[in-house]
């Protein structure tokens, strides 16, 4: 029992008893409390109560209910007991002590705290950024299927936080990563087809992946000059990152013969898609796996599923390279989309059944569309429809209170776009980038929040705190997951999400100018994770 104000709390088996004068009532998992199983109580330090169950520990604040769980914060299961100090929270399992410490950080810290991880860890390689695998006891940087896709968040981060700050680093780091994707598309000697992926043959410790899209065997082509491989069969993902990042960089960062280098980068990618027939052509003279936005595939059984995304996804690309060159190659392939009624296909974009057809990673290639394509569009029809499409998509999502979906939201609309659950989100990314394992499923509190409905299946959002840092869409429904430590995520989700808050004034900069609370300290920076690259360079872009 633990007496704590007017209230005597009881620690059961089904859930906590709650005396207070006269009256018992109960807290179970429809009232929020996690697990119901309880083993111990203590009060904490900030008007909270730590509770010890046999699936982890529980911290209760007058609104909100934070869980602990084995393996990502706790050594074990079973909580025999808790002692609380000042500000750190000590967790007796059957397997040993879990340590909780708080400390104060604003989010303009935790980003900085995040953009020293990512150089620490080695997340960098030639303006890419990797995620981090352990191969035995070494760990090195994956050479992925969608490099670009996994630096187009980074791209745009340093974007959004120069145009805020002015900061040269900044600016610095977008040039690179800016390289990078234009390397993409040099590396294939065709204007306009752009790699996955580029792998040393000296240097990279990674292996060169056999399997390509859909279970089809992996493309990797050869540079003349034996350097390097390139991945090809090359996607709508990556495609679309491509015109996310390099437009941002564009417009918030380029100056001089960047700018037309940006330019030009995107209209070669358009130009090539719509002189194929809004098709992406590989080496061997076929479509590529997932890269096709004609007529005829849309309304194929294997397209006709995602045919507003992909209609999207091309009104996107030519509209962006219109835009931004004014050629007007690129407004007769809009009117071509237009003629072929690939704006018909948009309001209904989101997929919700069956649940075969449900992909999140969908959301994050439909939202930098839908972010790309209202900057560029004027039409009044158009963007109508572009913003119901949103509105729909939106709709769906909120119920996972991730920062991407309702800032972009909010930024495009102009409506309300839930911030404080945006921040709240930011708020709870835990530090630890290292992907333990994880497991909700279990949990007696999954149940819909009043005014969210669940449209793609799951029940409830899970907090960043509850799983592990995550890229892309970053789907708040995967309630068990991760590869026992061995994989180390790359943090670009939350420095691009909380820089285009910054950017858009969702979040306001920190009010304090107390160095310890704004930012880490990066001198004499150790090397946690994969060695510094340590081979050939990347070739001169201009």
């Amino acid at each position: 029992m633990l007496s704590y104000g007017s209230r005597l709390f009881i620690s059961t088996n089904r859930g906590l008893g709650v005396l207070r004068g006269a009256a018992l009532t109960t807290l179970k998992g429809k009232d929020g409390l996690p697990f119901e199983e309880t083993t111990c109580l203590q009060a904490g330090f900030e008007n909270d109560i730590w509770i010890g169950t046999t699936r982890g520990a529980i911290r209760m604040l007058k609104d909100d209910w934070h869980y602990f769980g084995a393996d990502h914060w706790l050594p074990g299961d079973n909580v025999n007991d808790i002692a609380v100090g000042n500000n750190v929270v000590y967790i007796a399992t059957d397997y040993g002590i879990g340590v909780i410490r708080y400390e104060p950080y604003t989010l303009r810290k935790k980003a900085d705290y995040y953009e020293r991880h990512i150089d620490q860890w080695g997340h960098k390689r030639l303006g890419f950024i990797h995620t981090i695998y352990k191969k035995g006891d070494q760990w090195i940087r994956e050479v992925s299927d969608n490099d670009g896709g996994h630096t187009a968040p980074y791209l745009a981060a340093m974007s959004y936080k120069y145009a805020v700050t002015g900061d040269l680093t900044a600016r610095h780091e977008a040039v690179e990563s800016f390289k990078a994707m234009l390397w993409l598309e040099e590396v294939t000697t065709v204007d306009g087809f752009v790699a996955r992926s580029i792998w040393s043959t000296t240097a990279d410790a990674d292996t060169r992946g056999r399997h390509g899209s859909g279970g089809l065997p992996a493309k990797w082509y050869p540079t003349k000059d034996g350097l390097w491989y390139w991945k090809g069969d090359t996607s709508s993902d990556e495609i679309i990152a491509h015109f996310y990042s390099v437009s941002l960089f564009h417009d918030l960062v380029a100056e001089g013969e960047e700018k037309d280098m940006a330019k030009k980068h995107l209209a070669k990618i358009a130009s090539f898609i719509k002189n194929n027939g809004f098709m992406l052509i590989d080496m061997d003279g076929k479509p590529t796996r997932w890269g096709r936005w004609d007529a005829l595939y849309l309304l194929s059984p294997y397209g006709y599923s995602d045919k507003g995304l992909n209609g999207l996804e091309a009104m996107t690309f030519m509209q962006t390279a219109y835009a931004l060159t004014g050629d007007k190659e690129f407004e007769e392939g809009f009117q071509q989309l237009l003629d072929w009624g690939y704006q018909n296909y948009i309001v209904r974009l989101k997929n919700t059944f069956p649940p075969t057809n449900v992909a999140p990673w969908d959301d994050n290639l439909a939202y930098r569309s839908y972010y790309t394509v209202l900057r560029y569009t004027e039409d009044p029809v158009l963007r109508s429809m572009y913003l119901r499409s949103l509105a729909r998509t939106f709709e769906v999502k909120r119920l996972e209170h991730i920062a991407w979906f309702n800032f972009a939201y909010g930024a495009l609309t102009g409506n309300d776009c839930e911030a404080e659950e945006g921040v709240k989100h930011l708020r709870e990314w835990t530090l630890d980038c290292v992907e333990h394992n994880y497991r909700n499923s279990f949990r007696d509190d999954l149940i819909p929040e009043p005014g969210y409905v669940p449209y793609e299946g799951g029940s409830r959002a899970i907090s960043p705190r509850e799983t592990s840092v995550k890229r892309g869409s970053r789907n708040a429904l995967g309630y068990d997951g991760g590869v026992n430590g061995r994989r180390v995520m790359e943090p670009t989700g939350f420095l691009r999400d909380y820089w285009l808050g910054r950017y858009h004034g969702i979040i306001e900069a920190p009010t304090t100018s107390e160095k310890d609370l704004i930012s880490v300290n990066r001198k004499d920076q150790v090397e946690l994770g994969a060695k510094p690259y340590d081979g050939p360079g990347r070739p001169k872009m201009y």
